[in-house]
């Protein structure tokens, strides 16, 4: 609903292209400065995702729609955020969260480590997050471990001797 409320077209559509990359997907601030309108794509589950690179990052399912949307009003070889700007440097990005009027415009950084908490949380193998995050290594649980959930005691005993009652 942010999004949907800002001023004008343009900062309502930047809004909601950042907070879809970060939020849905978990991209970095140098990666939504990448994504056009031909990297948005429905993948084989139906479901919305981005292609950052050598990779494809399902979007978040209830992000999904907010990409399906962004993919039909933003052309093919148009950048989704910041469209028509020059520039593509984080001073861009820094740019267009100036322009977004609150005092709380959300921070790359704080959505990615959302993202990957949503992701650690929900249950998805820390290999399978690594690579739709593009990581190379796992030191991204040190920094966010503080707000990954410990199982209860049994069911940690359960984890760890290769049972499968807490699945």
């Amino acid at each position: 609903m942010w999004a949907a409320y800002q001023p004008t077209s343009r900062t309502a559509r930047d809004a909601l292209a950042l907070i879809s990359l970060g939020f849905g997907c978990g991209l970095t601030s140098r990666e939504m400065l990448t994504v056009r309108g031909r990297d948005l794509a429905v993948l084989t589950d139906g479901l919305y995702g981005v292609h950052v690179g050598a990779r494809t990052v399902p979007a978040l399912q209830e992000w999904s729609a907010d990409l399906e949307d962004l993919h039909d009003r933003c052309p093919r070889d148009e950048w989704l955020l910041a469209p028509g700007w020059a520039g593509r440097t984080v001073d861009t990005l820094n740019r267009v969260r100036r322009d977004l009027p609150g005092d709380h415009v959300p921070s790359p950084r704080r959505m990615r480590n959302t993202w990957l908490v949503t992701q650690i949380n929900s249950g998805t193998p820390a290999t399978v997050v690594m690579r739709a995050a593009g990581l190379a290594e796992a030191a991204f649980l040190r920094r966010l471990a503080p707000y990954l959930p410990m199982p209860a005691p049994d069911t940690e005993l359960a984890m760890l001797r290769g049972g499968h009652d807490h699945a």
